[in-house]
């Protein structure tokens, strides 16, 4: 039973680390970063992209996460392009 337990916790331990926004888009709309506390009510513009303010605040916390650099680059050579 033990054995259950740490395999739930390894999950859930597992899950902290994937689900990074939290989506709330009916009776009203907000998007919540789970890592930042950041959060909008301005959902559609996060569904098309703008997520720079998500972005900013994971890097300005230090976080070590690929993605958020991969992103952060990406939206930097959007803008160039424009």
């Amino acid at each position: 039973m033990t054995q259950l337990w740490a395999g739930i916790a390894s999950i859930f331990a597992a899950m902290d680390r994937l689900i990074v926004r939290s989506y709330v888009l009916r009776p009203y709309t907000m998007v919540k970063d789970l890592r930042t506390g950041v959060q909008t009510t301005d959902a559609r513009r996060v569904l098309d992209g703008d997520i720079d303010q998500f972005l900013t605040a994971a890097l300005a916390l230090g976080h070590d996460d690929r993605k958020a650099r991969a992103h952060a680059w990406l939206v930097a050579v959007r803008r160039k392009r424009t």
